[in-house]
């Protein structure tokens, strides 16, 4: 991707040759931020849209929610230095009335302090595949992570995820079930993505 590894053409003096450089390391301490990282490389006026469609234990009465959130995501400026999104949100429960929250502003700093980078727990899967997201195939990383006990004995958490370079934001699609006292079941898709005209 083109902003994360910018080269500096540099015209050498005793002829027509040409040096590249790459971009220096990190700051100390710092680590490329994968949020900017995911929206860095498109033209401003790419927009995506988030579905979000979940059910679960409801908290009082014991009987089950349903929810749908939609995340509209404009890209407003890209700079070597960050990354400005506007985010509209749409929410439903258990197919009442919509409710749309204002438009907020999102920043990604390019840089964020280096995370401490630890194994996942439980059963880890990864794979490589081309799928088809909304009518073109792109390349895809397949994750499936299965952990137990995750909030009380016997409960199992599974989570599947499809990401990708070639989309805005990275996420194609997620799909996370958990057993137990506190289950979910919560499907994450990808309905739309538009880039301005060129």
């Amino acid at each position: 991707m083109k902003c994360l590894v910018p080269l500096i053409a540099i015209l050498v003096a005793s002829g027509s040759q040409s040096v590249r450089a790459a971009e220096p390391a990190p700051p100390s301490g710092k680590a490329l931020n994968p949020d900017y990282s995911a929206w860095c490389d498109f033209p401003n006026g790419t927009a995506i849209a988030v579905k979000t469609v979940g059910s679960g234990p409801g908290i009082g009465s014991g009987t089950p929610k349903e929810w749908t959130v939609t995340e509209a995501t404009t890209l407003r400026e890209v700079s070597p230095d960050k990354v400005e999104l506007e985010v509209r949100k749409t929410k439903q429960e258990d197919g009442g009335k919509e409710v749309k929250s204002p438009p907020r502003k999102v920043t990604y700093a390019r840089w964020i302090d280096a995370p401490r980078v630890g194994k996942p727990t439980g059963t880890v899967v990864e794979e490589e595949e081309t799928i088809t997201v909304l009518g073109k195939k792109v390349k895809a990383r397949y994750v499936r992570i299965q952990e137990e006990n995750f909030d009380a004995e016997g409960s199992i958490r599974i989570t599947k995820e499809w990401t990708s370079q070639e989309v805005p934001g990275r996420i194609i699609k997620s799909v996370g079930d958990q057993t137990g006292t506190y289950w979910y079941k919560e499907r994450v898709e990808l309905v739309e993505f538009t880039k301005p005209p060129k």
